[in-house]
């Protein structure tokens, strides 16, 4: 337990270090692709059975100030999309990669709605074209990095895994 939490929070460290430093200069037509937001949903699923509020609180903090939204908004779409994908990885389950990439895509757009919804509310954000112009084209953005980060991690955590696994219903497999 105590070797993922070292674990997860190296793979924060970097993804703050990407998000930093990578993702302003692979911008497409001003879409920015959020190192942050995949690296939680990903951390979720692939840890279903941990409450992972902290680091969804703290991540999503760490994105709005680092963004140009309101703070604490996509802290709390975090926070939401952390505590849903518990009972969704439950359900349907994550060791099928193609499950597993499709919660990714979906919550991805879903935290990226909400945002968009909240950014809407405050005046920075005009919606119709918001949804076209950025929510759209970052969740598409976000849920391929989600890929990535699934890879990785899953590479790196789970290996590492040597708690109790999740069981899912037998009748939602894909």
């Amino acid at each position: 337990m105590e070797q993922d939490s070292k674990l997860i929070g190296i793979m924060a460290l970097v993804a703050v270090a990407l998000q930093l430093i990578i993702a302003p200069n692979i911008q497409i037509m001003g879409v920015m692709p959020d190192f942050l937001v995949s690296f939680v949903l990903v951390v979720c699923l692939i840890r279903p059975l941990q409450n992972h509020y902290v680091l969804a609180f703290v991540m999503g903090m760490l994105s709005d100030l680092m963004g140009s939204g309101v703070v604490g908004t996509m802290a709390l779409c975090l926070l939401l999309s952390s505590f849903f994908m518990r009972f969704v990885a439950e359900a349907i389950g994550s060791d099928n990669p193609v499950s597993a990439f499709a919660i990714l895509a979906g919550f991805s757009l879903l935290v990226l709605l909400a945002y968009s919804f909240f950014l809407s509310g405050a005046g920075l954000l005009q919606l119709p074209a918001g949804l076209v112009f950025y929510t759209l084209p970052c969740a598409v953005y976000d849920a391929l990095l989600s890929i990535i980060w699934f890879v990785v991690g899953n590479k790196i955590l789970g290996a590492h895994h040597s708690g109790p696994t999740i069981s899912t219903m037998p009748n939602l497999r894909f």
